[in-house]
């Protein structure tokens, strides 16, 4: 199998191995070699070592950046942003969309030779900016929960969050090292859905006064189902600790029953400990109820994951205690995953802080690059990926596996059919990627028939 040799100018050392790792080995699967070379302004990759054909030419302008600048405003890419026709290079137009937008651009060396092939477009280090989120840490501005604003962001300001960028890079890159040397082969990759649920009230009938009257409001405007209504009014008088409870927020078998239906699996991520009035789900999961809830996913071949409280944001020492007390729980039940991971209780992430906690703590993986009020690509990509701290700069063991949509985004479209139709287009996008669609509903957002049907049809639209 052919091997890559690709030559960096000295900068940015640690960046620039990570990337390669990210692209060339988890992306591509190629057999790469990576090295350095002093006056240089530009990344040469090609199948010869000596680098005396099959050379194909990048630009480094990202990395060209000023040890002052790194990690600022002042180096983000300037507004407005432009877009490369990518007919210029391949007029049969196979790519996924006729442009790319340009992030950093360069000229060619004054000494490239007639045979190399130059792309004008800073692929490397545009993917960089997306995968590690370097325009959040720069821009430094968050909303009331601590979460990055992303109306100031330039890339939602240019409509960027619903196309998988670092997909359309990596295609682009695909296709120019192809063409410098054909026996290139890259590894085979299946689309795959993730249906995830965080699990923030798994029972009304535990709820306080005012969420449980709050519910019952919404059962008769939101969802104009008195028959949910009944139900939640009846449970919270005769409630039960048998999973079978007819609280309308116990959609635990429904939601599996819908995953096995299409032989998927489910993956559940808890709320360890007893939370804060309206801001962390009110319940207990060392007792015997989510006990045997805990078994039943696990017995089911579903997953159990970790959706840390609301004030562990940024706390290793709270989110530790918190994820060690679910696996202690898991195992005195006797569940066995091979892999640990979940999300942010209101999806609370912070660049590079939580990627730190996360991987510090010993998880596998991580879930909250998404958005709750918008759908789309965060980090520009449907594929997971090993993730790097911007301020240590350092590659982590944790994998990020993106979040595409949330059911409360809903509220951005005019009507939940407009929402359907964009779940199954992200999927679209994700499926012709070859990469993972990861969908979030919460089990208290499918308590309707109306609910559950439209549940129904966007796994219907997006299964394998």
């Amino acid at each position: 199998m052919k091997k890559l040799f690709i030559q960096y100018p000295l900068t940015f050392i640690n960046e620039k191995i990570y990337i390669s790792h990210v692209i060339f080995d988890h992306f591509l699967g190629i057999e790469n070699e990576v090295s350095f070379v002093d006056n240089s302004s530009h990344i040469k990759i090609s199948t010869d070592k000596d680098f005396k054909t099959n050379l194909l030419v990048l630009p480094d302008t990202l990395f060209q950046t000023h040890e002052r600048k790194w990690l600022k405003k002042s180096s983000l890419p300037v507004s407005p942003i432009k877009f490369f026709d990518l007919t210029t290079i391949a007029p049969e137009n196979q790519f996924y969309a006729p442009n790319i937008p340009v992030l950093y651009e360069g000229l060619p060396p004054d000494d490239l030779d007639e045979s190399a092939t130059f792309f004008n477009v800073d692929l490397i280090g545009g993917m960089f900016f997306y995968l590690t989120l370097y325009e959040e840490y720069a821009l430094n501005t968050y909303d009331a929960y601590g979460r990055f604003d992303y109306s100031k962001s330039i890339l939602f300001q240019h409509g960027l969050y619903d196309r998988a960028v670092v997909n359309e890079y990596l295609e682009v890159l695909w296709y120019l090292l192809a063409s410098i040397d054909p026996e290139l082969k890259r590894k085979e990759r299946k689309y795959k859905l993730y249906l995830t649920h965080d699990v923030d009230h798994p029972l009304s009938s535990y709820a306080s006064s005012w969420i449980f009257v709050k519910a019952c409001v919404g059962d008769l405007v939101s969802r104009k189902s008195p028959k949910v209504m009944t139900k939640r009014i009846m449970s919270k008088f005769y409630s039960t600790d048998s999973l079978d409870t007819i609280d309308p927020n116990n959609t635990f078998e429904f939601i599996m029953g819908v995953s096995e239906h299409y032989g998927l699996k489910s993956e559940f991520y808890f709320i360890v400990t007893k939370g804060n009035n309206t801001i962390d789900g009110n319940y207990e999961l060392n007792s015997p109820f989510y006990k045997k809830m805990l078994s039943v996913i696990s017995s089911r071949n579903h997953q159990v994951g970790f959706h840390p409280s609301f004030f562990t944001f940024c706390n290793y020492d709270k989110t530790q205690q918190e994820f060690s007390k679910l696996r202690k729980i898991c195992d005195e039940l006797g569940i066995k995953q091979d892999k640990w991971g979940g999300r942010q209780h209101f999806l609370r992430w912070k660049n590079p802080d939580t990627w730190r906690i996360w991987d510090k703590m010993g998880a596998n993986f991580d879930s909250s690059i998404g958005w709750s009020t918008i759908t789309g690509f965060r980090s520009g990509t449907c594929y997971e990926y090993p993730v790097y701290d911007l301020q240590e700069r350092k590659i982590l063991n944790l994998i990020e596996r993106p979040l595409i949509v949330m059911d409360v985004s809903h509220a951005a479209f005019a009507n939940y059919d407009q929402f359907i139709k964009q779940s199954i287009k992200l999927a679209s996008v994700c499926r012709h990627f070859n990469g993972n669609m990861v969908l979030l509903f919460h089990n208290n957002y499918l308590i309707s028939d109306r609910q559950k049907s439209n549940y129904k049809k966007i796994v219907e639209g997006i299964i394998p």
